[in-house]
Formats: C-alpha cells, sequence, structure tokens
C-alpha cells in the first residue's frame, strides 16, 4: 500500500537580497517628427513636451495639431474613406475624448464631428464649413507616442516651413 508523506526535513538560510547586477542604460534614438504643412510659421507651441490632441505651431496662421495614431496619417480624409489609417483615427479621437467610433476603419459621420471638433478647439474653424469635417493633412503632426519630449526645435516666427521628402517639421531658413 503507498505511503503518504506527511512530513519532511527543511533547514532555512537566510538571504540578504543584494546580488550584483550589470545594467546598460540605453538611450533612444532621436526622431523627427512629421509635419505637412507649408509656409509660414506664425506661431509655436512646441516647448518640453507635446501631447496628442495639442497644439504643436502654426502656418499661415493655421493650427497643426499633434496627434499619435497606431498608423501614421498619409493622406487627406472625409467621410466614406476606409483604411487602417482611418481605424487608428477613429481610436485617437475616441481616446481624446471626441466623436468617432472606435475600432472602425470607416471615416464615417461621428469620426468627421469628431474631427470637426478637435479643429474648432486648435482654433481652426467654427464648426460652420461644408468641408469642416474633412480632415486636412496639412493640420497634423504624426507623433509616435501619445507624448513626446521635444528638443531642438528651432523653428521661430516668420521661418519657413517646406514639404520634403521625409517627414519633418519645418525648417529655418
Amino acid at each position: 500500500m503507498p505511503h503518504t508523506v506527511e512530513s519532511a526535513p527543511a533547514s532555512s538560510q537566510e538571504y540578504s537580497g543584494t546580488q550584483q547586477v550589470n545594467v546598460v542604460p540605453t538611450i533612444a534614438a532621436d526622431r523627427q517628427l512629421p509635419g505637412n504643412a507649408t509656409g509660414t510659421v506664425t506661431e509655436n507651441w512646441m516647448a518640453g513636451e507635446l501631447r496628442s490632441g495639442s497644439r504643436a505651431y502654426q502656418v499661415n496662421d493655421r493650427t497643426v495639431v499633434a496627434l499619435h495614431t497606431a498608423t501614421p496619417l498619409y493622406r487627406d480624409l472625409k467621410v466614406g474613406d476606409r483604411g487602417e489609417d482611418v481605424r487608428s483615427l477613429n481610436d485617437e479621437l475616441s481616446r481624446l475624448g471626441y466623436d468617432s467610433v472606435p475600432q472602425s476603419g470607416e471615416y464615417n459621420r461621428n469620426t468627421g464631428n469628431g474631427w470637426r471638433q478637435l479643429m474648432v478647439d486648435a482654433g481652426n474653424s467654427d464648426g460652420a464649413g461644408e468641408d469642416d469635417m474633412n480632415l486636412r493633412l496639412s493640420d497634423t503632426m504624426w507623433i509616435p507616442p501619445d507624448s513626446v519630449k521635444v528638443q531642438g526645435w528651432s523653428a521661430t516666427r516668420a521661418a519657413r516651413c517646406r514639404r520634403e521628402r521625409r517627414w519633418a517639421p519645418c525648417r529655418e531658413g
């Protein structure tokens, strides 16, 4: 018949909790933030930290809004457009508290209403225009996480912005 073990010898050992560990810190590589506006910088709000949904700078008196999306925006959008970029926009608008349909890959009236309100909040619109529901790529600057530390931004009022082949913010000159 099998024998049931009801006890076993045990001993105690003191542990101080210290152990030598080699730590190698790494610094993330710098990233350029994609801006899509062309013209003259008329205002700059990029000091220190930039959050998704916030005003970054103005070009020709039109505000460029920092926006974090899982898929970078790469085209103008309007009601009826579809794609992963639209799904990312819907998710971010919802996260920011604006009207949209999260997880939807369709730019519908909800998306348009959320975008219109974001533009009103940014000072780009009074919300009454016929095309206020349309996303203009030039009104956005994609940021990889929902908040970034800004260093090395040197645009000042009256600096010229030009679109380049690679995504980059406005440069002086």
